[in-house]
């Protein structure tokens, strides 16, 4: 099993942008439980490069972590360390 990696330590100036799909904007899940591996969220990152990634929920239970996938690797987002955009 690999470690865990957090976004904020390759690229602390990334920041989260409020951009919801179609099923946020109704209030809509994407599954029937709530629960999934792979669940969009309404935001994405812009990393330092100007590239936006999409953020992904797993959410089981009452406990969630959110991911972004870069270069086929996953990075865990914390959000106290990733700002909102303005």
């Amino acid at each position: 099993m690999s470690a865990l990696t957090y976004l904020y330590d390759i690229d602390p100036s990334a920041v989260r942008v409020y951009r919801p799909l179609w099923h946020h904007r109704l209030g809509l899940s994407q599954t029937g439980s709530g629960y999934g591996s792979r669940l969009t969220s309404a935001y994405c990152v812009r990393l330092s490069d100007g590239r936006l990634r999409r953020i992904y929920i797993t959410q089981y239970s009452n406990s969630g972590t959110a991911w972004i996938t870069l270069n086929k690797q996953s990075f865990v987002i914390v959000d106290e360390r990733i700002a909102e955009a303005k």
